[in-house]
């Protein structure tokens, strides 16, 4: 009965629920998981918040930097407008102060032209009045030299009048234009000073840009994190609430089972011919354990299941040949030895009394065993008194 231990602990570990303890192990564990990742979330969140924090302050410089650029974008655009403006001006002063010269030329051109005339017509009245032999009085001949001199001493004066407005406009244009040159020039030192200013801010940007964009990176990363240890935490007390759960039903399922004990039908008519414990071997004189008992029976009967539960053994067995095991929760499995046919597969689930195979025509027995807590108990303390 040694190999049958053997065999159904190996199936139990593979197939069954875990014990009670097993369970309580399970749920410490998943407790002491669920305070380590809280106490990961709690410390993922914190740096959350301060990189959030960091990040906030990131944007704000950006857009301190950004604003500033665009003041300065906005200064540059007046700056290139006024100088624009005084370049116009310039020109206008310039054109006036060439005009005003060439007025001037003009008036001084005039007045040499017109004095000149005055000298020679002079001159030319002087020879003839006063080196004549006998002065002819012509009162109106003089009347008309006299009107005619005046009237050029008038023109030569208006030459001299426009030459002085034009010189005073000439100037007043000369200053303008020198004052126009310097306000140029105060606009250029300074549209240079804004560039200068523009390309400083333009590299502090992209360095404050990088710095919120790594922040963000940063806390999309902590974000993600927190994210899956939430998600993860969810399934640690998913897993424990399911646990606590299967626990109970497994507790439930192996009181109900007890309540069972000296009720439940047996697996096949016939007569025990080896019981629980320690038999006397038949033929030599020793003694074996058995772990279960040993019905003889004939081949034509049929095996059935003491009680509800799920198939998760049906295969051969060494020297045990054709084995079904149930699990009937709460720790609870029979097994079923020495079948001559199975007519269950695993992951069936059978009802109590269903039939699952065929007896063995071979050696004529079937063995039963039933086992709690992986305990082998005397299945003859669980089945009815009277046999089927």
């Amino acid at each position: 009965m040694k190999n049958i231990f053997i065999f159904l602990s190996c199936v139990l570990l593979i197939h069954a629920v875990v014990s009670g303890e097993s369970y309580d192990r399970l749920i410490k564990q998943y407790k002491k998981e669920i305070n380590k990742k809280s106490s990961e979330l709690i410390k993922k969140e914190k740096e959350l918040q301060e990189k959030k924090a960091e990040q906030d302050k990131y944007k704000k410089e950006e857009q301190q930097v950004r604003n500033e650029l665009t003041r300065i974008r906005r200064e540059l655009g007046n700056l290139s407008a006024e100088i624009t403006k005084i370049q116009s001006k310039i020109r206008s002063t310039m054109k006036n102060i060439r005009q005003s010269e060439a007025e001037i030329k003009s008036a001084r051109t005039e007045k040499s032209q017109w004095q000149d005339i005055m000298r020679k017509e002079l001159a030319m009245f002087y020879r003839r009045y006063r080196t004549s032999a006998v002065l002819t009085d012509v009162p109106w001949e003089k009347k008309y030299f006299s009107y005619a001199i005046k009237a050029k001493t008038q023109i030569v004066n208006n030459a001299d009048i426009r030459r002085a407005s034009a010189e005073a406009s000439y100037m007043r244009y000369e200053l303008l234009k020198d004052e126009l040159l310097v306000l140029k020039d105060r606009h250029t030192a300074k549209q240079r000073e804004y560039k200068n200013l523009q390309t400083a801010k333009a590299e502090l940007l992209k360095s404050a840009t990088g710095r919120r964009v790594a922040a963000e990176e940063e806390v999309k990363a902590l974000r993600e994190t927190a994210g899956e240890l939430k998600a993860l935490l969810r399934s640690l007390e998913e897993k424990k609430t399911q646990t606590i759960e299967m626990k109970k039903q497994e507790e439930f399922a192996k009181k109900h089972f007890a309540e069972k004990k000296k009720l439940l039908p047996w697996p096949v008519s016939g007569e025990v011919i080896m019981h629980f414990g320690k038999n006397k071997h038949p033929k030599l004189d020793t003694y074996e354990i058995c772990n279960g008992i040993k019905i003889r029976t004939a081949s034509n009967q049929q095996v059935s299941a003491v009680d509800a539960g799920e198939v998760v053994y049906a295969r051969e067995f060494r020297s045990y040949g054709r084995t079904i095991i149930i699990d009937h929760r709460g720790d609870t499995y029979t097994i079923y030895g020495h079948l001559g046919e199975f007519l269950v597969e695993e992951g069936a689930k059978v009802s109590a009394g269903q039939t699952i195979g065929k007896p063995g025509s071979d050696n004529g027995y079937l063995y039963f065993e039933l086992r709690i807590d992986d305990q082998p108990q005397d299945p003859i303390a669980w089945l009815k008194e009277e046999k089927k």
